[in-house]
């Protein structure tokens, strides 16, 4: 098996409300975290992976591009803000990260502060940027990382999908070789298990989905405060 899963609600939140995507024969992988209460988080996100999904399978893997991942983000939030206007306005909106993978190339949309790491050998590499007000103060050199572990405005995005009609999202696409792992997952992971943590786990464990268990396992004994979500794929040749 090259791509695990999982996904658990947590010790404290009652409901779910990340949504997930996998399509390993297309290279397709998505994440995303909703918001706006329990009814609309859950639908924002699951919303937002069915658009993005449903577009995105119009098109051949070798044919992939930054392009087909834009147009297909925008129809998502197009999606997500006519919900959100349906329901008289109320906030409604979803982190958003997806990969799409071809033979060799890596191709990234992201918006939000889910993340997307990619795991060699010796290193993790956080490829997305976070589009939080935390790390905005990080980037202009405000706060530093102790500083922004310990706030209590983790939460607060300045970026997302769906309260907006148009979005600025982030979009990347790197060579990707055989045995690069991806891990794409939700702030209720990365917020207990640090980078190193996460890159030591993944190496040690005997499989992909051993390493997610281990990764969501150890969230939850650190208190499980949020939902939490991760895909872990490896690229073969």
């Amino acid at each position: 098996m090259t791509v695990a899963w999982r996904s658990e609600t947590g010790l404290v939140r009652t409901h779910n409300e990340d949504s997930l995507y996998i399509d390993e024969d297309k290279g397709i992988f998505l994440i995303a975290d909703g918001m706006g209460g329990h009814e609309n988080g859950q639908l924002a996100s699951s919303l937002a992976v069915k658009i993005f999904a449903e577009e995105m399978l119009n098109h051949q893997t070798d044919d992939f591009s930054l392009d087909n991942l834009h147009n297909a983000m925008t129809k998502a939030n197009d999606a997500v803000y006519h919900q959100q206007n349906l329901l008289s306005g109320k906030i409604m909106g979803t982190t958003f990260s997806a990969v799409a993978i071809t033979k060799d190339q890596l191709l990234i949309g992201h918006i939000g502060d889910s993340r997307i790491y990619r795991l060699q050998e010796t290193s993790v590499e956080q490829l997305t940027h976070d589009h939080s007000y935390l790390a905005e103060l990080i980037r202009l050199g405000e706060i530093n990382e102790i500083e922004a572990k310990n706030s209590t405005q983790k939460n607060v995005l300045i970026k997302a999908l769906g309260p907006e009609a148009a979005i600025e999202a982030q979009y990347l696409q790197q060579k990707i070789s055989v045995g690069d792992k991806i891990l794409l997952c939700t702030d209720g992971l990365y917020n207990l298990i640090s980078d190193e943590e996460i890159w030591q786990m993944v190496k040690q464990s005997e499989s992909l989905q051993k390493a997610a268990d281990q990764l969501i396992e150890t969230a939850l004994l650190r208190g499980g405060f949020d939902n939490i979500t991760l895909i872990l794929y490896e690229h073969e040749a």
